[in-house]
């Protein structure tokens, strides 16, 4: 919905702008990965990753996907 992979890789597919998603739920807390979907400008100020003003089940539905790449 997002086009994630347009910038990022699972599995060795999407994407080489961002980094891979590949075991990301085992490098990174689901708290962190929640607010940085919300405001990733927050973060970094000047990240490209969009900020696509996620509602919180927007956000909270990627982060759970998110945490199930291990």
């Amino acid at each position: 919905k997002f086009g994630c992979q347009a910038c990022h890789q699972i599995n060795l597919k999407g994407g080489y702008v961002g980094p891979a998603l590949d075991k990301v739920g085992a490098r990174l807390k689901q708290g962190w990965i929640f607010s940085w979907l919300k405001n990733p400008q927050a973060f970094k100020p000047e990240s490209i990753e969009p900020n696509n003003n996620l509602t919180d089940e927007e956000a909270e539905a990627l982060t759970a996907y998110l945490m199930t790449l291990k």
